[in-house]
């Protein structure tokens, strides 16, 4: 009996049906290559994009602090004071921050008349202060007036600082933070080591801004002579 099919036909018959297999191998690798490389440039995006709404942020804080210390329009006109950091995460700064040590508490986005400004993890910054810098009935801020912060990398310090705002960032694998409502004011589950405490040197990291005396200086004197003016 003869084979219906002549062996030609068979051969043609294969031929596209491994050239389809051949061309699907193919595309499932370069698909696998595409994303793979799509994943890690994202990835390498994201933390450039995270780091550079962390700087946004810090840089808005800022602003709006050296802005208050340089108000005119306030009933109780202390040039180059600051507010008390917000230590009820509510908004607003706190009526007395005394004592010798710095004050530590969150931005008092409210009293500063700015939005809740947060970083790019959604938390909402931090900030620390300079007693002397406080604005309270008895504070009086001038050129010779010296911030009680100072920043170290560890070896190197830098002093005479009056305030800094810190954008804690997620917590991290290796730190033990728990950021649970009822741990929303304590700074130990929002900075790490030397930065939770309420002592006055505090560890320079690229997430946290400085108000150095320049700054309120000139604010100071800004504020002063918009006063004698009226």
């Amino acid at each position: 009996m003869r084979d219906p099919i002549p062996p030609s036909s068979r051969r043609t018959t294969r031929q596209p049906g491994m050239a389809m297999i051949a061309l699907i191998t193919l595309l499932a690798l370069l698909s696998a290559y595409l994303i793979s490389t799509l994943l890690s440039r994202t990835s390498s995006e994201v933390l450039v994009d995270r780091s550079q709404r962390a700087q946004d942020a810090l840089l808005k804080a800022k602003a709006a602090l050296i802005a208050f210390a340089a108000d005119t329009t306030s009933t109780a006109i202390q040039p180059g004071a600051l507010p008390c950091p917000d230590t009820n995460d509510d908004g607003n700064a706190e009526g007395s921050c005394s004592g010798t040590n710095v004050v530590l508490g969150r931005l008092p986005w409210k009293t500063l008349g700015v939005d809740d400004i947060r970083d790019a993890s959604g938390e909402r910054l931090w900030y620390a202060l300079s007693p002397r810098f406080r604005k309270m009935s008895s504070t009086v801020v001038n050129s010779d007036t010296r911030g009680q912060l100072t920043i170290t990398d560890g070896t190197a310090s830098s002093g005479n600082i009056i305030a800094v705002v810190i954008a804690p960032g997620p917590a991290l694998g290796a730190q033990s933070q728990s950021r649970t409502a009822a741990n929303a004011n304590t700074a130990a589950h929002y900075l790490e080591g030397t930065n939770a405490g309420i002592g006055r040197a505090l560890l320079k990291r690229s997430d946290l801004k400085i108000i150095a005396a320049d700054s309120l200086t000139n604010a100071a004197k800004l504020a002063v002579a918009a006063v004698v003016k009226k």
